[in-house]
């Protein structure tokens, strides 16, 4: 996300909509990654993803990083925004849906304004996210499990690992995963 950014600003010179999505996207990366720290301590030291702040989200994060994409000329990239929301919510709700309490509401909820902001730049960046979570939760609670401090039936925070991957594969990935 950062080089694309970057290459909005570069080709518009520093002006005209290119600069001005630029800076739309850099506000969206800041808010979304202000707003992710905020909602990731909350959720690994209380289990608790505050509605309040994972609403925040959409109007500081979400809806900027779609604006962005719009002024710099690539309206199907809210196709993308769409699918990417939609598989990130899919996979949480089967996951809660075969093993109540697997997957807590508040992810459910977190779920989809990472995967829009994921799905923006591709699908394969939203399955990209989707599978980091995985990973990284997983070798968390592996961890955890094998350390001793953890039993395999004990609940543990996803927002977090949620998050990182999220925000991982967004400001690292390259622009285009195809």
């Amino acid at each position: 996300m950062l080089r694309l950014l970057a290459g909005w600003w570069s080709d518009s010179g520093g002006e005209g909509t290119g600069a001005l999505a630029a800076l739309l996207g850099g506000l969206s990366v800041l808010a979304a990654l202000a707003v992710g720290a905020r909602l990731g301590w909350s959720d690994a030291v209380g289990h608790r993803l505050p509605r309040r702040w994972v609403d925040a989200l959409y109007p500081l994060a979400v809806a900027p990083a779609a604006a962005a994409f719009l002024l710099a000329g690539r309206p199907g990239a809210l196709l993308g925004g769409l699918a990417g929301a939609l598989l990130h919510v899919a996979v949480p709700l089967l996951a809660r849906c075969l093993s109540p309490g697997a997957v807590g509401r508040g992810d459910v909820r977190l779920a989809p304004a990472l995967g829009a902001l994921l799905g923006l730049l591709s699908v394969p960046h939203a399955a990209a996210g989707l599978l980091l979570t995985a990973l990284l939760g997983g070798l968390w609670a592996a961890l955890l499990v094998l350390a001793g401090r953890a039993r395999p039936e004990d609940r543990l925070a996803l927002g977090p690992w949620m998050l990182l991957g999220a925000a991982a594969v967004w400001l690292a990935a390259p622009a285009r995963l195809l």
